[in-house]
């Protein structure tokens, strides 16, 4: 079976710069991962409604697809990807709503990270580990939303990847595919 879907609001992507953050972006064209320079870093915050997973489900893969809005060919980008430690994960708003979330203890490298040319479409490493522990929460059901955090883990300075966010444009945001496997059990009389 498989789950896939896009961002699909604008409160369902923010962009971050530093740890933790000192400003954010909710409502943007772009959105960064990586280093802009200095101090700054850049994360990225993800957010799907209505994951139709069953709690109790298998999680086979899953895969984050970007859609490149700039030529980007820095070195050493250099990111970690974790889930939200929630039930149900709430659109984001703020700077203060973006600190304040758990992150779940799984932590998947995404290191090395090449260059992007606009327009072509770049897969993350399978997070099937950050997904499987949302869905293994008690409080998880079929249809919950759920978010993704994409940030900086000791990118080069300047180096970072640029991507479509749901405000640069609706088609090309951030797109979640999943593949799993439920469990069926017998009745009486089968």
């Amino acid at each position: 079976m498989a789950f896939s879907a896009r961002v699909n609001a604008s409160t369902d992507d923010i962009w971050a710069e530093r740890t933790p953050a000192t400003s954010s972006g909710v409502t943007l064209a772009t959105n960064y991962i990586g280093s802009t320079g200095g101090v700054d870093t850049e994360h990225a915050g993800l957010r799907w409604q209505n994951v139709t997973i069953p709690k109790g489900a298998t999680i086979q893969s899953a895969v984050l697809r970007f859609y490149a809005d700039a030529n980007t060919s820095g070195t050493a980008v250099n990111v970690t990807i974790k889930s939200e430690a929630a039930d149900n994960a709430a659109a984001f708003s703020t700077t203060s709503n973006w600190n304040a979330r758990t992150r779940g203890s799984q932590s998947i490298a995404w290191n090395s990270i090449g260059a992007w040319s606009i327009n072509i479409e770049y897969d993350s490493p399978d997070i099937s580990a950050a997904i499987q522990e949302v869905t293994d929460r008690a409080g998880w059901a079929s249809g919950n939303s759920l978010v993704i955090f994409v940030e900086d883990n000791s990118s080069t300075s300047g180096a970072n990847r640029q991507f479509e966010s749901y405000d640069g444009n609706s088609t090309r945001g951030v797109l979640l595919t999943i593949t799993y496997t439920i469990k069926l059990t017998a009745t009486a009389g089968s």
